[in-house]
């Protein structure tokens, strides 16, 4: 009934220079595109469940989270690469066979569905269609005997007995598509060349009559015309048939480059009947040879009368720095090769070994870390570290060359205004600077003449990005004001002027026509925020004589206008204005627990911290009575006593920064602990059922029956009666019970889940029963942490729970597990699924169908919460 679901891992490539195409990916889940690789980012677009994507990139961010880039056309974004799974390893056009007896092949996905049909183990089939349903099940739909239907895929196996070709591999003879079925009209998903070894794991004559082979290329499985693997008349001329070799000895291996496994060797004078040729992607001839017993690939240096000595290696210093932000290293020496690291201005990179691609490119091997390596284009490399100056384009049209020299070849031009960074810096013959600076995908040199340190572009038109912008008569504060401006309104910068204060102010026109000018701050379109924190003050003037105009509330962005020894003028987000102590505020949003307060609601007691902005925490136990609190705290605050139950609250400096809390409860005291979008709360509670408020869920019901057994017995029937007997197990003992169902009624995943996240509840308990296959056995607990906040506390009652059901009802124990079924991903609080026993084993169904079983069960879980409340 229940399926475990993996998440996508893209492959990382190997690391010789050739082409390797991207995987498919589609989506598990609806999901949020992002405008960076954190949830912190804006979303940008939105992607139903299913969606093909077209990765571009892959990055892993500080949290140690992988995320992908995404190209949707006219935008592009951010998605982790957990929400995916690869769609170009594909059943469908491959033969299988039902593995289990009595499998019910239906009218659609999902068991809900009426049966058409039963089929036994070792039936032959054809996959033609696959489908995710709503439960994150993969269903196939299958052609047998002139029928179609679906079947669960746990329940269909790739036989190993079908005819396979001669060897396990074959080395392509001539290039060709590798489709995602076994015809010509299925889409491709790659190619192999001549010379490629593959590793062929099916093959299938088709209705057409064409022999396909399955192969495995490691990220990517499909099926390839046996034609690819059939000799082919040589275009080599005749007396070329036939070569002898000139050196002492050679190898011959299975594939066009020497990274494949030797077949043979051969001897000085032999002769080789060539039947063809191919030059690899670093430019290498090789050619192809019958010996007979054996085929294979040997390099043309074998039948050349003189060698050639190897050009000299090109004299590369032991380190280098990226010259800009984002420089990607590849897995191999192409751009096409997936992106392992980025790396940002400066970073100083080990140099290992250098590379000339067919595309004539010429890149570079890295070492990142002493564990990450990969390759970067040279160009991308400098050996001094970049100046990293900003520059405008400061006329009208500016050369841009290939050298610091005027006689240098122009490569491209640009226009006033444009913005481009500095790397380096040198001086010609005649004592005058060039810059070299990336533009247009090219690194080129720039006059100091045709660049400025000023932003500012004229004769161009701006939206606003200040709130509260004001024109002037003239060019001073003295001048009286003609207009106040807001965000968006729009101006034309017509020119500069520096008055007799130093000050740089812009003459612009509005859109009416209306002239005026505005200090050169205010026509900015690249204002930073900072962010205030616990005792942020904004004054009247940059100084602490000046009076306080406002008291800012923590994690308030602020929109830096100019900045003045040490303060920063900013505007808020109402429009007001005033000067800030730079050293009083953050150059990133703030995450911090505030205002600390004991609370008594009944007999629960609860100390609860402030959150001013929406942040995720973790924690984790550091012993049975102690927790740290974590997840990028810049700030926290502590209460000025602490609430019975709690022996200590402290806070932990941690090695990157970032700030955690450590709680220390009294013997005899346990927790429940929330995470909400405001606030941070912990329940103080007594050890002890006694109390303890718990949530039993009876999974299925009313049209949904769940699993059903060989005799006809219901999943849905068995889990609402031992819901019921769990529940009164556990008000015997002094516990609140609520039961998400007490009849045979349906609720959606969501609606049981609201139940718990709504609620001031300890823990919560879903009840199903289990099936697969005839043989399967035993009993299984599962929780989520990988979602879940309270994934820590639920892995304990995972534990607790599965230990005391097996030992009270004598099932086979399957331990405790980790998955993303919903009831415990999308749960706020300590949360596990238990699986009593299997319908599908005869054995075990009749157990399930006993009031005994049933009740014993309900005892053993019962015993489960109360040693985890007793923790």
């Amino acid at each position: 009934m229940k399926k475990i679901i993996a998440s996508s891992v893209l492959s990382t490539a190997f690391l010789f220079p050739w082409v390797v195409n991207a995987e498919e990916l589609s989506l598990k889940d609806n999901v949020e595109v992002r405008k960076g690789a954190t949830v912190k980012y804006p979303v940008v677009s939105y992607l139903e469940k299913g969606t093909e994507l077209k990765v571009i990139d892959e990055f892993k961010n500080a949290n140690g989270e992988t995320w992908l880039r995404i190209d949707l056309g006219e935008v592009k974004g951010w998605i982790p690469s957990s929400s995916t799974y690869k769609t170009n390893d594909s059943l469908i056009g491959t033969k299988a066979n039902i593995n289990t007896d009595n499998v019910n092949v239906r009218k659609g996905a999902s068991t809900s569905y009426t049966s058409i049909d039963k089929l036994m183990s070792g039936t032959s089939v054809t996959v033609i269609d696959e489908f995710d349903n709503s439960l994150d099940e993969t269903w196939y739909r299958i052609e047998f005997d002139g029928q179609k239907g679906w079947v669960l895929n746990e329940l269909i196996t790739i036989p190993t007995s079908t005819p396979t070709p001669d060897s396990n591999n074959k080395v392509a003879i001539n290039t060709a598509s590798v489709k995602k079925g076994a015809t010509a009209a299925y889409d491709e998903v790659t190619t192999i060349k001549a010379g490629e070894s593959v590793s062929v794991i099916d093959s299938f004559t088709n209705s057409q009559g064409e022999l396909w082979y399955r192969v495995d290329l490691g990220a990517i499985k499909g099926w390839v015309n046996s034609s690819a693997f059939e000799e082919k008349e040589t275009d080599l001329p005749p007396e070329t048939k036939l070569m002898k070799v000139t050196v002492d000895s050679a190898t011959i291996h299975k594939g066009a480059t020497e990274a494949y496994d030797v077949v043979a060797k051969v001897e000085k004078s032999e002769e080789l009947t060539v039947i063809n040729s191919f030059k690899n992607a670093s430019g290498d001839l090789w050619y192809r040879v019958d010996l007979g017993t054996v085929k294979g690939w040997i390099k043309s240096s074998a039948f050349e009368t003189q060698t050639t000595p190897p050009p000299e290696k090109e004299d590369l210093p032991e380190y280098m720095y990226a010259k800009l932000n984002g420089i990607k290293v590849h897995s191999g020496a192409t751009s096409s090769y997936k992106v392992v690291e980025t790396l940002n201005t400066n970073q100083k990179v080990k140099i290992l070994d250098s590379f000339t691609n067919s595309f004539n490119e010429k890149w570079i091997r890295v070492g990142v870390t002493e564990t990450l390596s990969g390759w970067v284009l040279q160009d991308s490399l400098s050996e001094t570290a970049s100046i990293n100056k900003k520059l405008y384009i400061s006329v009208d049209v500016a050369n841009l060359r290939n050298g610091p020299s005027l006689n240098s070849l122009v490569v491209t031009q640009t226009t006033k205004g444009t913005a481009v960074t500095a790397l380096k810096q040198e001086k010609d013959s005649n004592g005058d600077i060039w810059y070299n600076i990336y533009y247009d995908g090219k690194y080129v040199w720039a006059h100091e003449s045709v660049v400025s340190s000023t932003s500012i572009t004229l004769n161009k038109t701006i939206n606003l990005r200040t709130q509260s912008g004001v024109l002037r008569s003239g060019a001073t504060y003295e001048y009286s004001i003609q207009r106040y401006l807001s965000y968006n309104d729009r101006v034309t910068l017509l020119s500069e002027f520096v008055n007799s204060a130093n000050q740089k102010w812009i003459h612009v026109e509005l859109q009416d026509g209306t002239k005026g000018w505005m200090p050169e701050y205010e026509v900015r379109t690249d204002y930073t925020t900072i962010y205030a924190l616990q005792n942020t003050v904004m004054r009247k003037g940059a100084s602490a004589n000046y009076s306080i105009s406002a008291k800012l509330q923590p994690n308030q962005s602020l929109l830096v206008l100019r900045e003045l020894n040490g303060w920063a003028n900013v505007e808020l987000e109402n429009g007001s204005r005033g000067w800030v102590l730079k050293n009083t505020t953050s150059s990133t949003s703030i995450q911090v627990l505030t205002q600390p307060t004991t609370s008594i609601t009944g007999n629960d007691t609860y100390i609860t911290w402030k959150k001013p902005t929406n942040f995720d925490l973790n924690y984790s136990s550091l012993a049975s009575n102690k927790i740290r609190i974590f997840g990028g705290l810049t700030d926290l605050s502590l209460p000025s006593s602490n609430p019975k139950g709690i022996s200590s609250i402290e806070p932990q400096a941690l090695s990157n920064g970032d700030k955690a809390m450590i709680v220390t409860f009294a013997p005899g005291y346990t927790y429940t602990i929330r995470d909400y979008n405001d606030k941070l709360s912990i329940k103080i509670l007594p050890k002890g059922l006694k109390g303890k408020k718990i949530i039993v869920d009876a999974g299925h019901g009313d049209g949904d029956n769940g699993a059903t057994g060989v005799t006809g017995l219901r999943e849905k029937v068995v889990n609402l009666y031992t819901a019921i007997y769990l529940k009164e197990e556990l008000e015997r003992a002094g516990a609140t019970v609520i039961l998400t169902r007490s009849d045979d009624t349906f609720l959606e995943l969501s609606e049981r889940t609201d139940i718990a996240n709504n609620s001031d509840y300890d823990a919560f308990v879903s009840i199903h029963s289990d099936s697969f296959t005839s043989t399967s056995r035993g009993s299984t607990t599962y929780y989520n942490k990988s979602v879940n906040f309270n994934g820590p506390k639920s892995y304990l009652l995972g534990e607790a729970v599965q230990s005391n059901l097996v030992s009270q009802v004598g099932t086979a124990n399957r331990g405790v597990h980790e998955q993303l079924f919903y009831v415990n991903r999308m749960n706020e609080l300590p949360s596990v699924l238990v699986e009593l026993a299997f319908l599908s084993n005869p054995s075990e169904e009749a157990l399930l169908k006993t009031e005994s079983f049933r009740r014993q069960a309900a005892l053993g879980i019962r015993k489960g919460l109360e040693e985890y409340f007793n923790y």
